[in-house]
């Protein structure tokens, strides 16, 4: 990849879009957690064709490209985001066909819960308070109290990182425990189908009010954080396994593992990204030790390569 060609397609970007391509702009300033070095060319937009145009530019010469979404689940490195890093702008849009909610994927999952309730249609419920957009929830297949946004999901269009434009129904998805096949970042979502059922608004409203009281008393008040850091595996939330290796409390640099859900990182001022690498070793070290369990990231590490490896591998471990 050239400067020069790096150049070019930004020129190409902003004079196609309207949209300004931000050169060298820190990650830190587009995650939640507030970790990450700059990303070389940050493209902002929430419309499918500009996502296409895009991709298939940066194809074209040759230029690396990372989906970053509204950065509610990502932890950036910090030597940053080499080529075209793509984020979200705007809500986009969001309609009604029949008991079907259709939306863009860059539709706030909050906003698609309010629609939903408004139009009666039910559902979506246990979503809310969940951060980020409708995209990055049907990569992750986010859930909450059993739940996951898998089981609605009707039909996806997505694109190819060459451009291909493609509709995948839920068979083709390979939903699993927070992933799917968009986990890979072969494929970008750019509009999603969920098939609802009727309900009142009232009831769809206290269900909603419920689920954000539950939140509310189990995960911590501050918004520097990415949500769960690791995946539940199969025989036990992951938060408990935490909890009872006594990781709670943690700190390293900046970085601090909540006194309220031990499966929550807080960047409490200043924490790096090795702050919050060396937390999770810590605590899977832990887990390891007291469980038998080993953990996975279920944040997603994004930018260049650090030298030493992500985890050092756990002594004697073996996969359960």
């Amino acid at each position: 990849m050239s400067d020069h060609n790096l150049d070019l397609l930004c020129s190409r970007l902003q004079e196609t879009t309207g949209h300004p391509v931000l050169r060298n702009e820190p990650m830190s300033n587009h995650t939640t957690f507030g970790i990450g070095g700059p990303a070389e060319a940050l493209f902002i937009s929430a419309e499918a064709d500009e996502l296409l145009l895009a991709l298939k530019a940066a194809r074209q010469m040759g230029i690396p490209v990372t989906v970053a979404g509204n950065g509610s689940n990502l932890l950036g490195r910090p030597a940053g985001v080499a080529g075209l890093g793509r984020g979200v702008a705007g809500a986009g849009t969001v309609t009604r066909k029949e008991d079907c909610l259709e939306a863009g994927a860059g539709v706030a999952v909050a906003e698609a819960c309010r629609f939903a309730r408004r139009e009666g249609l039910g559902g979506l419920d246990f979503l809310a308070g969940i951060p980020g957009t409708l995209g990055g929830a049907i990569c992750m297949n986010a859930g909450a109290f059993g739940r996951r946004i898998g089981e609605f999901v009707l039909w996806v269009e997505a694109f190819s990182m060459e451009g291909e434009k493609r509709v995948f129904l839920p068979q083709e998805m390979e939903f699993q425990n927070r992933g799917s096949r968009f986990s890979r970042g072969d494929w970008v979502i750019s509009r999603v189908a969920l098939r609802l059922k009727p309900e009142k608004t009232s009831s769809i409203r206290s269900k909603m009010r419920g689920w954000l009281g539950r939140r509310k008393e189990s995960l911590p008040e501050s918004s520097h954080c990415a949500g769960c850091v690791f995946k539940n595996p199969p025989s036990c939330p992951a938060g408990k396994l935490l909890q009872e290796a006594g990781c709670k409390g943690l700190r390293r640099g900046g970085a601090v593992i909540s006194d309220k859900h031990a499966n929550v990182i807080i960047n409490a001022g200043g924490a790096t990204c090795r702050d919050v690498l060396a937390l999770m070793t810590m605590a899977r070290e832990r887990v390891y030790q007291s469980a038998g369990v080993v953990l996975e990231p279920e944040v997603v590490i994004i930018g260049k390569s650090l030298p030493e490896p992500l985890f050092p591998p756990l002594e004697g471990e073996r996969r359960l």
